[in-house]
């Protein structure tokens, strides 16, 4: 296949920048947009303008680009400089005489052609990891080499007052840039199986279909005001996470499944794997039958209970999914972690989960929660590190005493009536 040298583009102008816009196949960009190490033999640029790729990031894209039916990508930043690109305006004729003199002139110079002789540089300033993936897919015949992605050339100028123009420009580009929410991830991502499995809890789980206890806010918190909801859609998507096996036949690491979606068979059964663990929990709790099936009273009557807490469902799930990993299966695993005491108010959960003072959840420490609650549970914590979190906080908090447990002392103190704490940020 040749070269293709002349390009459809729109000339455009923003700020101090003209630009051009057109479009490239994917063959295009494996041709022209080269490696900025391979423009600049010092790097410099390189440095500044072209964030280091991750190889495996290239390889996920190559796959998407080849798996993916609907894949799609936003455009390219081009820069280009050297050689000598040509524009050339286009004729616009109106039969109908139906545009005025005005627009007539700025269609035409604004609508052209854009010719490369062959000698220019083509670097990418915004959208190296997708060129990375592009280029591999290509190499390695991996879907279609003329699928078109839009391409925005500026120009470049190889002189220090350039380079700081384009560094300028590609620091800005990445700084505006909006960073995908987790809201707009378990809304509407079809590529991430926790996202997947989060909406389908929603949608098909009874637990979730008999009364509205999920909030739909843009974060996992629970505001103060929310007095119904015992979890939100981005609480299920963590909980999806957390309760996901770091190993398990057939199925994608947690990694890989937070970027990709899993076959139907494997969102069957994680779905199914967190449809049996709530209903296991409205089993064993009857703060939830009273909340979810009965609903004789509210979450908010509930909030000092380590269940009707974001980062206290997180904990318990995380330890839960230990327990499975120990071969336990999910009601037995509840039925032994049940037997904590769970009030959050309580001595034992002090400076974990609860700051006694300010009366307000520490959500950070999920992990030493998950430690306290197996460790309670007559278990070990997940690992020395889960462990090690644990003790640091027990130790400065002034807590720790002999006895047995991993390494350090169990926690005896007593227990507590529950006591309602005055604000829910986590």
């Amino acid at each position: 296949m040749s070269i293709r040298r002349t390009f459809p583009a729109l000339r455009c102008a923003m700020g101090e920048w003209v630009y051009y816009v057109t479009y490239f196949r994917f063959c295009d960009v494996a041709d022209w947009i080269k490696p900025t190490d391979e423009i600049h033999s010092s790097k410099k640029l390189a440095k500044w303008i072209q964030r280091r790729l991750d190889k495996a990031h290239a390889a996920r894209i190559a796959k998407y680009l080849s798996k993916q039916a609907e894949h799609f990508f936003s455009a390219l930043v081009v820069g280009i400089y050297g050689g000598q690109p040509k524009w050339a305006e286009l004729r616009i004729s109106d039969p109908r005489d139906e545009l005025t003199d005005g627009e007539e002139i700025e269609l035409q110079k604004s609508i052209g052609f854009l010719r490369l002789s062959g000698t220019e540089k083509l670097f990418a300033i915004d959208g190296q990891h997708r060129v990375a993936g592009i280029k591999k897919a290509v190499e390695e015949k991996e879907g279609n080499s003329d699928d078109e992605i839009a391409v925005i050339f500026v120009g470049h100028q190889n002189t220090p007052p350039g380079l700081a123009r384009t560094r300028r420009l590609f620091t800005t580009l990445n700084k505006t840039a909006k960073k995908v929410s987790a809201a707009d991830i378990v809304a509407l991502d079809e590529d991430n199986t926790f996202a997947v499995v989060a909406r389908r809890l929603v949608d098909e789980c009874e637990v979730f279909s008999t009364r509205e206890i999920v909030s739909f806010s843009g974060s996992s918190a629970l505001k103060e005001t929310d007095h119904n909801s015992v979890t939100s859609v981005i609480g299920l998507y963590e909980l999806v996470r957390d309760l996901y096996p770091r190993k398990r036949a057939g199925w994608p690491l947690r990694s890989v499944a937070a970027k990709t979606r899993a076959n139907d068979h494997v969102i069957d059964q994680i779905f199914d794997l967190n449809t049996q663990y709530w209903r296991a929990l409205v089993d064993h709790f009857q703060e939830y039958r009273q909340v979810i099936v009965k609903g004789t009273s509210k979450a908010i009557d509930h909030r000092n209970h380590l269940l009707f807490r974001p980062v206290g469902q997180r904990a318990f799930a995380g330890a839960v999914q230990v327990l499975m990993e120990r071969k336990l299966t999910i009601s037995k695993a509840i039925t032994l972690l049940r037997k904590v005491n769970l009030d959050l108010t309580a001595p034992m959960w002090h400076y974990i989960l609860w700051d006694p003072l300010q009366k307000l959840i520490l959500w950070k420490n999920r992990i030493p929660a998950e430690s306290l609650l197996l460790i309670e549970a007559g278990q070990s914590p997940r690992d020395d590190a889960s462990a090690e979190l644990l003790r640091t906080i027990l130790a400065n908090r002034g807590q720790m005493k002999g006895g047995t447990g991993p390494g350090f002392g169990k926690i005896a103190e007593p227990r507590q009536k529950s006591r309602k704490g005055k604000s829910d940020h986590e």
